[in-house]
């Protein structure tokens, strides 16, 4: 006869990092949709509810084109659609706050410099064979001609010996991928050529060129666009002065040819769409007195003229239009831009007054007058217009770009928003649609004629334009000249500043990327990351400082009599933006230099003409102390040079008192009439200058945002070990930036992607090791001390700042090797996700780095003392640092985003956004109305130090029914074979029970293991069913042996 006895099974870790054929009884192999509220046991965790997408205004939000979420104080926000909206809890429903579209910076990248004065870029890459290649083509300002080099994306490596291919003579490189493989096209003499790449073989087909069209193009330019897998569009100008069509395939050759006899001259543009089949053709000719654009409709498959060809789009003045570009949208309607240069040639210290406009062409290929729009003032079209899809939505994106001495840069637009009409007219929607900035002060000037080859500025050459590339995923590319710094720890933005001669930047970015999403809040706002830092303040997304200060100010005197300025008085004057948000912060800009003016004869009146700032989406509705975009004028007393005193009153109606004037972003210049005495004038207060403080400076773009210290930390987007840091904020104040305020990272480490701010110091996290700086960061005056030197202090790193969180138990972050822990104040590291390494990697990964799932967010439940890492695709890990155990959550979807409102989990899937229920709330244990089920199994349980005769009798599991479900315990027995497989239908809530499982023999050197599952009937809802204290065995040995202990069971 067996003696019985029970053996008590102590509930493990999930431990999926350990082999299961050592891991024991008190691993678990799998622990899903459980808590562990009470140490020693587990319970089911409660479920999930679905926000509605319904929209306060009417509608709903169409769930593929929500973003991510934030919160700011009390406020949930969805980003969707290309807007902010604002859940309304008391209706359930989303409150419209305005557009926002946010943009990753992937990098920002110097390429193929030379020194040869590299300008009119272009790029395109091809991948195959798992190898991406990428080329860039330019002119060489230097030796006069075109050079290109082929690049290996991973390494950066050239590939092929010699730097780069020269063409002596040639202008206007395009490059496109078509059919797996790099074609270069470019202008020599007469001739437009084309050098077809092989990646597969580059060193055999470089330098190797056809000539597409023979001695056909007189000077005039060309455009390509791709038409199928393997045929491209090409669109040129003649000798004759008229548009030639070809079919060109991926060797080069031509297959088709359409001349349309339609006078062309100075700038072409050509798309194609292939849902209608249709190709749209921008013509600018220039040959009459005025500069006419012309738009024909081209059939596509037989490549002949449409019903509508030869539609006026608009005449301007002679030699006025620099460039022109097209977008051909669904229904056969189409997009035109084009840029219109107001003052050639610009005078020295004048404010660029170009102003790039979009006409929208007749739905259905109709001939009707196209609606002609401002799209930017102050700009020029700075790339090609690329269409892409935005769910069922179609939009439009192409760059400008600003030039000046200080501050010209790339601007990247929505083309479906637009500021106005040509006469300076508004309407409700009107505004500029920001999507990103590119090279902020370090953007090429332009040149001061039209088709100049030997200019200041060397962007410009009419016809030429570089492509937006589509990278698939929504990720995009483009190659963008730039001016570079001849002393690289200097930013732009100060005259003093010196460049060098011009190079390529490799612009790379994402849309639709959570990344781009996740903020940070400090004070009363909430601040994001992506192509320029942005600020929500409750009413609307805008830019957090000013992309643009003041500059170009120009003065003028007058006489008109009163009370006024001091006769014969030299003033000093500067200016500023200035705009207080909705909670009543303000931000204030820098301003370019001091302008003076000495009055002379009985001239009393100072008037400014003040250059609009054109990208930014503040409200310039009124002029008061609380709201409004306005031009900030502060001026000296006569004579003085030392304090600059507000020259300007809140107050729109004054009349004595020089009410301030609002930016308009669909106006080149607004005017201030300065009145005030000095005597008046020093009972204002001072500028911030005067005061002794940094200058605002706005960030370039950032791929993150981190809020601690009353700062915000940001990264560069093109020196990635490159830490900004703000001013301090004060009370009444937004938070502003300046360029002198940065931290290093050691290069050693490698890209910064994330940062920790504690009191006293900076825990700086890069792809291979983390970092400390201790201090608080200069004072806003500049003064010391600053952050110390980074010290390394863990030789382990992270990959996406979305998953780093602090908490009690330490700071947790995803690394290339899975979740870390660090102590909380920067040190020690362990390996803490070992557990769910199983989980994190996609399956056959084998722990290969650049297979590990992604972290969207990560998130600190204090109440819970839980982290939760949501993965892009597997599930939610739970980390429990009080019982020091994972658990893996398994509500269905794709997630995109996660983070706490107030303290109440939220994340977003494909779906919907999700609140996770509260413990009083009802239905609660289903994943938005789907039932889940709580699966724990333990490790495998030897049954080793038992000698003779031995039997598992039965499975006993203990715990508390909490409502009506089944409970199903399974056993196993060696390699997963199943023993036992039992259901137990139990009622209501009540006491602790046990239930047995019934086991036949299991032999002396075999294995065992228990799983708990609970289940419910479909269209029913699962209660929290069965909360599982212990595990016992019921083992028989035979008589004279020992009893057993639980450390038996190995």
């Amino acid at each position: 006869m067996l003696q019985y006895q029970d053996i008590h099974i102590p509930l493990g870790k999930l431990d999926q990092k350990t082999d299961e054929r050592v891991l024991g009884p008190t691993g678990l192999i799998r622990a899903e949709n459980i808590i562990f509220d009470e140490l020693g046991g587990f319970q089911k965790r409660l479920g999930h509810t679905s926000l509605s997408l319904n929209k306060a205004s009417g509608g709903t939000i169409e769930a593929a084109r929500m973003r991510a979420l934030g919160t700011r104080r009390d406020e949930l926000v969805l980003f969707a659609e290309g807007k902010a909206w604002s859940w309304v809890d008391s209706i359930s429903k989303w409150s419209d706050r305005g557009r926002f579209e946010s943009v990753y910076p992937v990098s920002e990248t110097s390429v193929a410099y030379d020194q040869t004065d590299q300008v009119l870029a272009d790029r395109a890459e091809v991948t195959t064979a798992g190898f991406t290649s990428v080329v860039y083509a330019w002119e060489d300002r230097k030796n006069a001609g075109v050079r290109y080099a082929v690049y290996d994306k991973a390494t950066g490596a050239i590939q092929k010996p010699t730097t780069t291919v020269f063409v002596v003579a040639a202008t206007r490189p395009r490059c496109l991928a078509l059919n797996n493989k790099l074609l270069v096209f470019y202008q020599s003499g007469s001739d437009l050529s084309c050098d077809v790449i092989d990646p597969l073989d580059v060193y055999g087909t470089i330098g190797s060129p056809v000539i597409v069209a023979s001695n056909e193009l007189s000077g005039g330019p060309y455009d390509v666009t791709p038409y199928t897998s393997t045929i491209c569009l090409v669109a040129y100008v003649i000798s004759t002065n008229t548009a030639t069509v070809l079919k060109v395939d991926s060797a080069a050759a031509v297959t088709e040819t359409f001349a349309t006899a339609r006078t062309c001259d100075v700038a072409i543009a050509i798309d194609y769409r292939a849902v209608t089949d249709r190709i749209g053709l921008v013509r600018l000719d220039s040959t009459g007195a005025n500069d006419l654009i012309k738009f024909d409709w081209i059939k596509a498959a037989t490549l002949g003229d449409d019903t509508n060809v030869d539609i006026a789009v608009v005449t301007e003045g002679n030699n006025t239009v620099n460039n022109v570009a097209v977008s051909v949208l669904t229904g056969q309607s189409a997009y035109v831009f084009w840029d219109l240069d107001v003052n050639t040639p610009d005078p020295p210290g004048t404010p660029e007054l170009d102003t790039v406009f979009r006409a929208t062409m007749a739905t259905g290929g109709g001939a009707g007058a196209p609606t002609e729009m401002v799209l930017a003032r102050r700009s020029r079209l700075g790339s090609r217009a690329l269409r892409y899809t935005d769910g069922t939505a179609e939009r439009v994106m192409i760059h400008v770009f600003h030039t000046s001495a200080l501050q010209s840069q790339y601007v990247l637009l929505d083309a479906g928003y637009k500021v106005g009409d040509r006469n300076g007219e508004e309407v409700a929607g009107d505004e500029v649609g920001l999507m990103a900035r590119w090279l902020p002060g370090t953007g090429p000037s332009s040149p001061d004629t039209r088709n100049a080859t030997s200019d200041s500025g060397g962007l410009y050459r009419n016809g030429h334009l570089p492509q937006i590339e589509s990278l698939g995923s929504d990720k995009y590319a483009c190659a963008l000249t730039y001016r570079k710094l001849s002393d690289s720890s200097r930013t732009p933005w100060k005259k003093a500043y010196q460049y060098q001669q011009r190079g390529i930047k490799d612009i790379i970015f994402t849309l639709f990327d959570s990344r781009a999403f996740t903020g940070a809040a400090e004070g009363n706002a909430l601040y994001l990351p992506g192509g320029y830092l942005a600020h929500y303040d409750g009413q609307r997304v805008v830019e957090s400082g000013f992309l643009l200060y003041p500059e170009d100010v120009q003065l003028a005197q007058s006489a008109v009599g009163g009370t006024r300025l001091t006769l014969t008085g030299v003033y000093n004057y500067r200016v500023y933006w200035e705009w207080r948000n909705a909670q009543g912060e303000i931000q204030r800009s820098s301003q370019a230099a001091n302008v003076a003016i000495t009055l002379t004869g009985t001239n009393d009146t100072v008037t400014l003409t003040i250059p609009t700032n054109p990208y930014t989406n503040k409200s310039g509705e009124s002029v008061t102390a609380t709201s409004g975009m306005y031009a900030a004028v502060y001026r000296t007393k006569a004579g003085a040079t030392d304090l600059y005193y507000r020259a300007f009153s809140f107050d729109p109606g004054s009349t004595s008192s020089n009410p301030a004037k609002l930016n308009d972003t669909n106006a080149n210049t607004i005017t201030f009439v300065d009145i005030i005495s000095d005597a008046n004038l020093a009972l204002n207060e001072t500028d911030y200058l005067s005061n002794g403080e940094l200058d605002n400076i706005a960030p370039p773009a950032t791929p993150f945002v981190v809020a601690g210290q009353a700062r915000l930390f940001t990264r560069d987007p093109a020196d990635t070990t490159l830490i900004r840091y703000s001013k301090l904020r004060l009370e009444s104040d937004a938070v502003e930036g300046n360029d002198a305020l940065t931290i290093r990272g050691p290069q050693e480490g490698g890209d910064v992607n994330g940062i920790v701010v504690t009191e006293g110091a900076l825990i700086i996290f890069s792809t291979y090791a983390a970092y400390i700086a201790v201090g608080q960061g200069l004072t806003n005056t500049g003064g010391p001390p600053d952050y110390s030197s980074p010290q390394r202090v863990a030789d382990i790193g992270c990959i996406d700042p979305r998953s780093v969180v602090k908490s009690p138990a330490g700071i947790f972050f995803f690394s290339k090797k899975g979740i870390y822990r660090m102590s909380a104040q920067g040190g020690a590291v362990d390996y803490v996700g070992a557990a769910i390494e199983d989980s994190m990697q996609v399956a056959g990964s084998g722990g290969n780095a650049t297979t590990w799932r992604s972290i969207v967010g990560a998130i600190h439940v204090t109440d819970k003392h839980q982290l939760r890492f949501y993965s892009n695709s597997n599930g939610i890990m739970v980390y429990d640092y009080l019982a020091e155990a994972w658990s893996r959550w398994t509500p269905a979807g794709t997630y995109k985003h996660a983070l706490m409102w107030g303290d109440v989990p939220v994340y977003l899937d494909g779906t919907a956004p999700r609140r996770q229920f509260a413990s009083g709330d009802g239905n609660k244990w289903l994943d938005a109305g789907t039932i889940y089920s709580i699966d724990v199994e333990t490790g495998p349980i030897k049954l080793a130090g038992m000698g003779g005769r031995q039997k598992v009798r039965r499975v006993i599991v203990t715990g508390k029914i909490q409502g009506t479900h089944t409970l199903r315990i399974r056993t196993y027995r060696d390699d997963n074979i199943e023993h036992d497989n039992q259901t137990f239908a139990l009622g209501a809530g009540g006491g602790v029970v046990r239930k047995r499982v019934g086991c036949k023999e299991i032999s002396r050197l075999g294995t065992m293991r228990v799983r708990i599952t609970d289940e419910g009937t479909a269209g029913t809802t699962l209660a929290s069913s069965f909360d599982v204290s212990g595990i016992d065995l019921n083992v028989g040995t035979a008589p004279g042996l020992r009893f057993l202990a639980a450390a038996d069971l190995k």
